[in-house]
């Protein structure tokens, strides 16, 4: 759905023969595949560097399937876990839009668009994480071993969040 939002969006904002007509089509797609692996590669990346920052333990990257994940065996509180998950967001979007709003060709802006789009449909699992961890109580802790976050509570029940 987010997807189909996003390219219903492109194609108000941007003609779509741009997209149609691509005069060397083969380097746009190759473009286009390296921009995806770039947007999903840095996120992870991103991720792994403030789990250090915030830890001192140094986290785990690996890619899982073809997606690369960022994993760490230490505790986060609910604050900095927040953070782990929105910032690489914020800095990759705005990245990513900074390109959609300089690039002039139309075809090299629907490039863009596309990774952008990508970028956004990957994060909307943080984005989730981060809304749910703003209803928990204050005091949980949290361990991100890949796809799945451990919480701990004091106030409440263990509960494990798989997303």
């Amino acid at each position: 759905v987010l997807a189909a939002i996003m390219l219903l969006a492109g194609y108000l904002l941007f003609p779509i023969d741009a997209l149609l007509q691509m005069e060397d089509t083969f380097a746009h797609l190759v473009v286009l595949f390296f921009a995806m692996m770039s947007v999903f590669l840095l996120h992870e990346l991103l991720r792994g560097f403030l789990m250090r920052l915030f830890s001192g333990v140094k986290p785990i990257i690996r890619y899982v399937g073809s997606y690369p994940q960022a994993a760490c065996e230490a505790y986060f509180c609910r604050i900095h876990q927040q953070i782990i998950n929105l910032l690489p967001l914020a800095v990759i979007i705005s990245i990513l839009l900074a390109i959609v709003l300089t690039t002039a060709e139309m075809s090299w802006k629907w490039i863009a668009w596309i990774a952008l789009t990508v970028g956004i449909c990957s994060y909307a699992r943080d984005l989730y994480v981060a809304v749910r961890m703003m209803y928990m109580p204050k005091d949980i802790l949290v361990m991100n071993v890949g796809p799945i976050y451990l919480i701990y509570s004091a106030t409440g029940e263990s509960k494990k969040e798989e997303s």
